[in-house]
């Protein structure tokens, strides 16, 4: 499969908008799922889930690398920073997420997720779910005229 965007000049009246909403309601998914599978709360799992990708992007780039690489510290100010919150809030969260196991934390280092919890939402259920919503973001998309999808024959 390839992806490409089309002349955003010439998409529809209303399908940016639209086509921003889909990627949103991707996202909030996305988020929700991380949420749940953790027991986090909102502001929480922004801050986990801005860690887990701060973590494993290797010279802050995409996140391509695998759970055997070595990961990433995060300082807390740069964390509170990403995530457009309080330091306090950050620190007092990240103090939380430390005794609940999922982040490791360190006075000078900063704080880098756990193997452990980076795994715990791992599976094909959640596999599954993650492929069913890419699809529906993509044909999504298309149905807007705004990305353009080339299949490869099977």
């Amino acid at each position: 499969m390839h992806i490409d965007l089309v002349e955003l000049d010439r998409a529809p009246p209303g399908a940016l908008m639209a086509a921003h909403v889909a990627v949103e309601s991707f996202c909030l998914r996305r988020s929700e799922a991380v949420a749940a599978t953790h027991g986090l709360g909102p502001t929480s799992a922004l801050i986990f889930r801005t860690l887990c990708v701060a973590a494993l992007a290797p010279n802050g780039g995409p996140a391509e690398t695998d759970l055997d690489a070595p990961l990433r510290w995060v300082s807390r100010t740069a964390l509170a920073e990403s995530c457009g919150l309080p330091r306090e809030t950050v620190r007092r969260k990240c103090e939380r997420l430390v005794n609940a196991g999922l982040i490791e934390g360190d006075r000078v280092r900063g704080v880098t997720p756990s193997r452990r919890a980076l795994t715990a939402g791992l599976g094909p259920d959640s596999y599954d779910t993650l492929i069913r919503d890419l699809r529906q973001l993509i044909e999504a998309l298309e149905r807007l005229n705004v990305v353009a999808v080339a299949r490869e024959a099977a």
